[in-house]
């Protein structure tokens, strides 16, 4: 019985490590995305840049 309460343990420990992991991959996922947005909208901007200092 001992041997089997360990297990289903460590199952549940397991199972809350993989929850986290995913939720982590979300949020990494997500911030890749927002990440490709701005750089999408930055191609887009046209921009000239101009010297502080005319000569």
């Amino acid at each position: 019985m001992k041997l089997y309460t360990k297990t289903a343990n460590e199952i549940d420990e397991l199972k809350g490590k993989k929850q986290q992991l995913l939720i982590e991959k979300a949020g990494q996922e997500d911030d890749k995305i927002r990440i490709r947005e701005m750089e999408g909208f930055l191609k887009k901007c046209s921009y000239t840049t101009r010297s502080l200092n005319p000569r």
